[in-house]
């Protein structure tokens, strides 16, 4: 009996001193790359105002353009980005009047560096509680006698941004393309430990053929102390109405010094397109009828008419076919499927739910049985600059499918009718 369980024991153990043994010969390793680039470009590098005077007002473009590689890259459209202004450090001599703009091969200052906002106390003062600081981290390179690493006076509040004026017919200005900022302003406040950036936001967009935009960056000149001309308010009022002209005179210590501001472009998000192969092609079985068809006929309104187009519904261009009632709409995709994308023809309000008022379905006949599909991803921009067929959407299947139906009621809207301007196949 001892015998026995002295080998049931042995057993085990080798049973289990096994496992892991087969388990290190077998790996597998899956390869993940990826190549990163930028989204936009910028130009120039750094603005550099030189000597000015107080209420002098001088101006300098910034252009923000969409890269080469987001501009060849066809899955994606649009770029969405904001302007924040930061604090400005630098190596500075001769008691703040000097600085060092040694600027590297890639046309940017490299002995600069953007000051970072802390929320409370400055761990490197004594003496004193602060609620928030701003850190320059380490000097860039080693500092001579003299010299002196840190944050340089603001700047920010005396930067406009305006983004390129819009006109009308007559040439009368009517606003600005993106955002707008003026001059004499808070580029942060600090509330409840919590920093809350003054931005301006811009938009670029490969279908609207909007790839470059052009802000002018506007320059008021601070005046100091009591020092300030006579007619220093009517020069800040005329600028910014709002803004209190005390609030921007510069302390007599800073005269002469030089200031310094960082524009931070950010991207805040990136949209895609709807990227298709093809499109299905509206058929009809068991001898249904045809579905009613129209045509929009004014790229920036949703306006349209209803001829009988005979090709409605073939493809993204503005012909579209409409389910209404419970009676289907029949695409044959040619070849089976399980990723295709809705392109509506939007008539009217409220958007974007008129983009999704209908619900579709695939097939391996042209008569069922149907498998409701899923509604994924939107797509803000369609595939064209109409506003129609924005809001396109992503719809998939548990398996590949021939044909591909559509019944009116949706995710966002079920008013009984339902204009689709195409079923295309997903790349």
């Amino acid at each position: 009996m001892k015998k026995k369980i002295a080998l049931g024991l042995g057993a085990v153990a080798l049973a289990v001193t096994t496992l892991p043994l087969f388990a290190a010969f077998e790996a597998h390793v899956i390869n993940v790359t990826a190549k990163i680039e930028n989204a936009l470009k910028v130009d120039p590098k750094f603005l550099n105002f030189g000597t000015v005077f107080p209420q002098e007002k001088l101006e300098k473009p910034v252009d923000i353009e969409l890269s080469q590689s987001f501009k060849d890259e066809g899955r994606v459209d649009d770029v969405e980005y904001f302007i924040r202004q930061k604090p400005k450090c630098a190596i500075t001599w001769n008691n703040g009047t000097m600085f060092d703009e040694t600027v590297g091969a890639d046309g940017k200052h490299i002995n600069t560096a953007t000051g970072h906002i802390k929320i409370g106390d400055n761990p490197a003062t004594t003496g004193v509680t602060e609620t928030s600081w701003i850190d320059c981290g380490p000097a860039p390179r080693e500092l001579a006698q003299g010299e002196t690493w840190g944050v340089l006076p603001n700047l920010c509040p005396y930067l406009s941004k305006h983004s390129q004026i819009v006109r009308n017919e007559a040439g009368a200005p009517t606003g600005y393309e993106d955002g707008a900022l003026d001059s004499f302003h808070q580029p942060w406040t600090i509330a409840n430990n919590t920093i809350t950036w003054t931005d301006v936001r811009g938009r670029l967009a490969k279908s609207n053929q909007d790839i470059k935009d052009t802000w002018m960056i506007d320059l008021a000149v601070p005046c100091f102390g009591g020092y300030c001309a006579q007619d220093w308010e009517s020069f800040v009022h005329g600028i910014n109405a709002s803004a209190n002209p005390a609030d921007y005179t510069q302390p007599i210590a800073n005269e002469h010094k030089v200031f310094g501001c960082d524009l931070w472009v950010e991207v805040s998000g990136v949209s895609t397109k709807p990227d298709y192969s093809s499109c299905g092609a509206v058929t009809v079985a068991d001898g249904s009828p045809m579905p009613p068809t129209g045509e929009q006929t004014d790229p920036a309104t949703y306006a349209y008419s209803m001829p009988s187009v005979a090709t409605a519904g073939d493809a993204a261009d503005h012909k579209w076919v409409q389910a209404n009632g419970s009676t289907r709409v029949l695409w044959d995709m040619g070849t089976p499927t399980n990723a295709v994308y809705l392109v509506p023809s939007i008539d009217h309000g409220p958007v974007p739910g008129e983009a999704h008022e209908a619900t579709l379905y695939g097939s391996d006949t042209p008569t069922g049985s149907w498998e409701t599909g899923i509604e994924g991803t939107e797509y803000p921009d369609g595939p064209s600059t109409w506003i129609s067929d924005d809001y396109a959407s992503r719809w998939t299947f548990t398996k590949p499918y021939r044909y591909v139906s559509a019944l009116a009621g949706g995710s966002q809207v079920n008013d009984g009718d339902a204009e689709i301007d195409a079923i295309c196949t997903a790349k």
